[in-house]
């Protein structure tokens, strides 16, 4: 953890869209990538997130 904070190597949230688009889901899939530039959702807050 010291050593991605260092490099300022962060985590972005993603999320899967189990549908396919062809209706709201209502049931959020997400998971965590190094290889990502931008969250998928908004965080609009201080919240506390528990993975």
């Amino acid at each position: 953890r010291k050593q991605r904070q260092e490099n300022n190597i962060r985590p972005f949230v993603k999320q899967i869209d189990t549908v396919a688009a062809e209706w709201p889901a209502t049931t959020n899939y997400l998971y965590l990538t190094y290889n990502g530039n931008s969250h998928d959702l908004q965080f609009p807050g201080e919240y506390t997130m528990v993975i």
